[in-house]
């Protein structure tokens, strides 16, 4: 916290005996446009109206996401609660975010911001945390035990990875998010169209046969915190001049059934179609109903409160940002403004970086950046490449909730043209817990009453294997320089692949807690 008034405050929310605060309600807002061609925009000026204190951390977006299904034949029966699922965390669905306060960008918009969101939250949450909030952010951890491997290279899935899959009908993807606890969300909401028996999804209560059409709704419900690392740092404040601009994931699938039902190695289901509409990843997963007849058509599309097929009426018509205030005691709250009414913010901020179809056997060398200030980590997140279907749009691909089991050997990246490891090094599971110590891990890691992480080393060998260091390791005086980043390693894998690359580098930011004023921004921590 900026000062010690503060920290009072806040101590408040931890039920501490001293409480400054006389009332706490939550203001909320809805989206600027409310229509939703790939972005989500928040102009944030009216909730300082309020005159209280604003909890940007604990701020929260509620989106409602349908997936719609539309087939050329009738397929009533054949379609199942589980015929659509969301890949792992809510937060799937945003490909980007850009935030500014007083026309200053603090955030910068960078793609795959869901994929790095998902790599903080998984190293650095509890199992504790996991079962307590599971239902809200929708994260389960996907098992690797649950799911089918592909190895047919004629399929339309790419070789040796994970995929949703039936099995006599049953959903193999993650016994978590099959036992239904995800899709108690549509419960909450009444609406006019038809629910199948288990409230699961929607069907169009005046149509029959092929014009019949279904869908899923999906109450996403995304903390600011998880998704931008400022607002995790933002302390109480009145700041309103903020505008959020979101791009978020949206994708429309045509499948044809042409001889069975799959997708197993022996797969004919051909998809004629996976087009991004907007943002860059695939948010939901598709297990193909099993009694559908050949040479069917099935038409899935995506998007923020409808699709171009329609949607159910909604209870909640757009998207709407709820954020908790705080009316704290008269004397209190002139001296949180008196006393320090400056406040220094230091953060992360995420550098976005493709490694693209690097053949099995390759040694590559990949700049990832001429120059990065103060940076603080990097992760290298491998995937199986294919020309015709990257592993996170695909359909039936857990990615990039899960990565690809692909050994990078040699690994090594140099920071300013000098080696981070000592050595190039085959990286196992060790020296990831060893690189996360200092990033993620409460108290380094040393201490076994309190713990962050819930990779275990089977997932990490598996289904989530990353590929961390830690840059931060340096003197405060070269936090100033600009700094070149390159990563090398052999594939060692017998398959072409490719990486997602993030590098969090430190940034600073000045305000006036009570204006909202900016006074000074430096990349530099």
């Amino acid at each position: 916290m900026a000062n010690v008034d503060q920290q009072v405050v806040e101590k408040f929310l931890y039920q501490d005996e001293t409480s400054p605060v006389l009332d706490r309600s939550v203001v909320w807002q809805n989206d600027e446009s409310q229509s939703y061609n790939g972005q989500i925009v928040f102009n944030l000026q009216q909730l300082g109206t309020t005159n209280k204190w604003l909890s940007y951390q604990e701020a929260y977006i509620e989106i409602p996401y349908v997936v719609s299904l539309s087939a050329d034949q009738d397929i009533s029966g054949a379609v199942t609660s589980r015929t659509i699922t969301p890949k792992d965390a809510f937060y799937q669905i945003i490909d980007s975010i850009s935030v500014e306060i007083n026309g200053k960008t603090v955030h910068q918009q960078q793609s795959f911001n869901n994929v790095h969101s998902y790599f903080k939250a998984i190293t650095s949450m509890s199992k504790n945390y996991l079962d307590k909030h599971r239902s809200t952010n929708g994260l389960y951890l996907d098992s690797i035990e649950q799911k089918s491997k592909n190895g047919a290279a004629a399929s339309i899935l790419p070789a040796n990875t994970y995929y949703n899959n039936t099995s006599a009908g049953v959903n193999l993807r993650n016994t978590e998010l099959i036992s239904g606890e995800t899709f108690n969300t549509l419960d909450s909401h009444s609406l006019p169209a038809i629910k199948d028996a288990g409230g699961s999804f929607y069907t169009t209560s005046a149509d029959a046969g092929a014009l019949k059409k279904y869908y899923w709704v999906i109450m996403c419900m995304v903390k600011l915190s998880d998704i931008t690392d400022f607002f995790n740092k933002l302390p109480l404040c009145k700041t309103t001049d903020v505008r959020l601009l979101i791009n978020y994931n949206a994708t429309n699938i045509s499948i044809t059934r042409t001889v069975a039902v799959g997708p197993p190695a022996t797969d004919t289901i051909t998809a004629s179609t996976v087009a991004q509409v907007s943002g860059n990843t695939c948010p939901y997963i598709i297990t193909i109903p099993t009694v559908i007849a050949a040479t069917t058509t099935l038409t899935f599309q995506s998007n923020v409160m409808g699709t171009p097929q329609g949607k159910p009426d909604l209870a909640l018509n757009a998207c709407r940002l709820y954020v908790p205030v705080y009316d704290i005691e008269p004397q209190m709250a002139l001296n949180m403004i008196k006393i320090k009414p400056i406040t220094t913010i230091r953060y992360n901020d995420v550098y976005t970086f493709q490694i693209t179809n690097k053949s099995t056997g390759a040694d590559v060398v990949e700049t990832i950046s001429s120059g990065i200030v103060n940076a603080k980590y990097i992760v290298v997140l491998p995937f199986v490449y294919t020309s015709t279907l990257l592993a996170w749009q695909n359909p039936y691909d857990t990615a990039p909730a899960t990565t690809s089991n692909i050994i990078l050997q040699n690994f090594q990246v140099q920071l300013g043209g000098k080696n981070v490891f000592r050595a190039d090094v085959r990286y196992d599971f060790n020296m990831f817990i060893d690189e996360l110590a200092k990033m993620n891990a409460l108290e380094g890691d040393n201490d076994m009453k309190m713990n962050s992480g819930i990779l275990r080393q089977y997932l990490f060998q598996n289904s989530h294997r990353m590929y961390v260091a830690d840059l931060s390791r340096h003197n405060q005086s070269e936090s100033l320089v600009s700094k070149s980043i390159v990563v090398s390693f052999k594939n060692a894998s017998p398959v072409a692949v490719s990486c997602l690359v993030f590098v969090a580098y430190g940034r600073s930011v000045s305000f006036d807690t009570a204006t909202g004023i900016s006074t000074d921004m430096i990349t530099a921590k």
